[in-house]
């Protein structure tokens, strides 16, 4: 992909988020998340950067990688969610994506830095 675009730098910025998140779950269990306000609010921070540049690329270029708009909409307000209603926040679900759905939403992004760059 072509630097000039962009919505490229927002790419790199939810790989380097996710590779973040990765780095600092690495060798955690929900136990220990739970009892460390700090891990909390850094994952919690890296997912309101991902949200927030995700709004920031075009959806036909998002819809490459997966065509279902509520997929790409909950990424969106997750990070409303966690800016807006902070103090409701279930550590349950914060937990669940940065340990499993973010893996999923790394393979679209590294795809599309792939593809996008040819």
């Amino acid at each position: 992909m072509p630097r000039n675009k962009h919505y490229y730098n927002y790419i790199i910025d939810i790989i380097e988020k996710i590779a973040r998140i990765k780095e600092k779950v690495k060798g955690e269990d929900f136990d220990s998340f739970i009892d460390n306000n700090d891990l909390q609010e850094i994952l919690e921070y890296n997912l309101m950067i991902i949200g927030e540049a995700v709004s920031k690329i075009p959806i036909e270029i998002l819809k490459k990688y997966n065509s279902d708009d509520f997929y790409w909409r909950q990424i969106k307000d997750m990070r409303n969610y966690l800016i807006h209603q902070y103090w409701g926040v279930s550590l349950e679900m914060v937990w669940e994506v940065v340990t499993k759905d973010i893996l999923e939403l790394e393979v679209y992004f590294k795809e599309m830095v792939t593809k996008e760059n040819q």
